[in-house]
């Protein structure tokens, strides 16, 4: 994340305020995506205005309780950046590396419970726990 504060062009509704009037002006969240409502919406928003990312902001956010909530959020989350591609074209935005490491990993992990030794896939599941959780 940047040091200083800086304009965005997306953002996670998870620590974000937005105006209310803007986010109705754009016709609100899109319900239809699986995932990334909030990625749409803030991508939507800086096409007309300004976002501002400060690092001074302080938020309290809690993850997934658990690895397997955590690997749905990942794999819906996958489905949604297609969704958002489909709507947007692509975007260097919607994609963040982080995001497609963990996503490999953990298909890597799903095909390693039927055709790897047991301690690969518990060490995949241990390293895909300290990521998400």
């Amino acid at each position: 994340m940047p040091r200083e504060q800086k304009f965005v062009e997306i953002a996670p509704t998870m620590n974000l305020a937005l105006r209310r009037d803007v986010i109705i002006k754009l016709g609100g969240f899109n319900e239809n995506l699986v995932r990334c409502e909030d990625t749409d919406i803030t991508y939507k928003i800086t096409r007309q205005h300004k976002l501002v990312y400060d690092p001074e902001a302080v938020v309290w956010f809690r993850g997934s309780p658990n690895v397997w909530a955590a690997s749905r959020k990942c794999i819906r989350h996958f489905i949604g950046v297609g969704q958002l591609f489909a709507m947007h074209g692509f975007k260097k935005q919607f994609v963040s590396f982080d995001l497609v490491v963990r996503g490999f990993i953990l298909i890597v992990t799903i095909i390693s419970v039927f055709i790897l030794p047991p301690y690969i896939t518990a060490i995949l599941l241990a390293f895909l726990f300290t990521e998400f959780v």
